[in-house]
């Protein structure tokens, strides 16, 4: 039986509550399907019923929302509630189905405060050695060094998600990347032409083993002692993302002056203040990413290795995003996915 604790606080907390409120966060704009599922938790005598009803009809009439305190920050970010009291208290009350349309589920992914020295096997974690199957060797750059793990996501600590229902129910995510320590403490990555297009995957490699791989701890003798970062438990919990719209898909990007501003905080506020956290399935956010991996590609996994984790990733200032096309994530072409850097500033 999986071990929930990874997943501490999920969004639908009922038998059968998962399949429905899928339904709901795939439209979040659409009234029709929430007033459905507020049946449908009204008949199983939750609370939460009465309140989604109340809250669409204050909504509908511009009449002042019912406070939601009380209710879990997944349930309210997965229904709208976050997006809709955010955009209420900025100024875009007019805007809401708007944001409501092209917000995101994602997964936030946060690593323990304090390393584990000696984790389960095939568990989530960052840093610390992998574990992969007898046949897979170390990957290594083309310089014959080996890459640096960072991390590992055992999908089955995902049960019970709706936002993870797009990946595996069960398997091992498994990221490496090359790191390139020299005076500035800049990374070395992926090879690239002069126009900045990858023309090689050697500098990082992101695996996919299936339930049922023979999974072992590995060691590579090679890996430089500043590359081997401790062992940090992941936690997992669901969210709801707006974007900055970079890419001016989502109809805001016109926005000046204040009128901007205010939705800079919104976004922020809807995000938690978390904007440089770790997802999984995020927004993309550039015209660049879509044009290579399609209008509804995903930001699969990012991970922020930044000084502001001194305990886990030192002193680097990246944050890492494995992006995939739509199509090869419903695949499980895990290796088709693809990688940008996106450097920090200090």
């Amino acid at each position: 039986m999986t071990d929930r604790a990874a997943l501490p606080e999920p969004a639908a907390v009922l038998p059968g509550e998962a399949s429905i409120l899928a339904q709901v966060v795939s439209d979040l704009s659409d009234e029709t399907t929430k007033l459905v599922y507020a049946d449908w938790l009204q008949e199983h005598d939750d609370p939460r019923g009465p309140f989604l009803r109340e809250f669409l009809a204050a909504v509908r009439t511009d009449e002042p929302l019912p406070l939601s305190e009380g209710l879990s920050k997944p349930w309210r970010d997965l229904v709208g509630v976050t997006i809709t009291e955010a955009a209420r208290t900025h100024g875009f009350a007019d805007r809401i189905e708007t944001f409501l349309k092209v917000a995101l589920p994602t997964i936030r992914v946060t690593p323990s405060d304090a390393p584990v020295v000696a984790p389960p096997i095939a568990r989530s974690r960052y840093g610390g050695r992998p574990d992969l199957p007898a046949d897979v060797e170390w990957p290594r750059w083309t310089n014959g060094k080996p890459l640096t793990f960072l991390g590992q996501i055992d999908l089955a600590d995902l049960t019970g998600s709706v936002v993870a229902r797009e990946l595996p129910p069960a398997g091992l995510l498994s990221a490496f990347y090359y790191l390139n320590e020299n005076d500035d403490d800049l990374y070395g990555g992926p090879r690239r032409d002069g126009d900045g297009n990858e023309t090689g995957s050697e500098g990082w490699r992101l695996f996919y083993f299936p339930p049922g791989a023979v999974l072992r701890l590995h060691d590579d003798s090679d890996a430089p002692t500043w590359s081997r970062f401790q062992s940090h438990p992941l936690t997992f919990d669901e969210r709801i993302e707006l974007t900055f719209d970079r890419n001016g898909w989502y109809g805001v990007s016109e926005l000046e002056g204040a009128e901007w501003d205010r939705y800079v905080d919104l976004v922020s506020s809807v995000n938690a203040h978390d904007e440089c956290g770790d997802r999984l399935l995020g927004h993309f956010q550039s015209d660049e990413w879509a044009t290579r991996f399609g209008r509804t590609g995903r930001s699969l996994w990012s991970i922020g290795l930044t000084g502001n984790r001194p305990g886990l990733w030192g002193d680097f200032l990246t944050r890492l995003h494995i992006l995939i096309a739509s199509g090869d994530l419903h695949t499980r072409r895990f290796d088709r996915a693809g990688l940008e850097a996106e450097w920090l500033s200090s």
